[in-house]
């Protein structure tokens, strides 16, 4: 978002939690700014995501869809359902403005597209 003095501010907040859950040198958290994952997540809703190697269950996970060149990360919420031994991969956005499609990938498929991937492992909702 572009502001009156020109500089730029985005809608996101993004930091590395560093104390109070467990493995939390590679964890997340990050609140909602709009409501485009209704039903499952809300506007102000805040999702707490652990670093893992592998999509083994059929979860929600945070997928870094950005270069490894890129400082910020572009993270998109999926949530992944188990198919023999693929993964189906499907986005929550409903708006899905940048049009993303649901994908079917193997462990190595995945592995090479998302370089980092986060399992969602809490949600605190209605946080004042």
């Amino acid at each position: 978002v572009e502001r009156a003095d020109g500089s730029t501010a985005y809608d996101t907040d993004y930091e590395y939690i560093d104390k109070y859950i467990c493995g939390s040198h590679e964890s997340i958290g990050f609140r909602l700014n709009d409501d485009s994952m209704e039903t499952e997540y809300h506007k102000g809703d805040i999702i707490i995501a652990r670093k893992v190697k592998y999509m083994d269950n059929n979860a929600d996970y945070l997928v870094d869809t950005s270069s490894q060149s890129e400082w910020f990360p572009e993270l998109r919420l999926v949530r992944v359902y188990q198919k023999g031994n693929k993964v189906l991969i499907a986005p929550l956005n409903n708006d899905n403005e940048k049009g993303y499609i649901p994908e079917r990938l193997n462990q190595m498929e995945y592995s090479k597209k998302y370089h980092n991937i986060y399992a969602v492992t809490r949600l605190i909702r209605n946080y004042k």
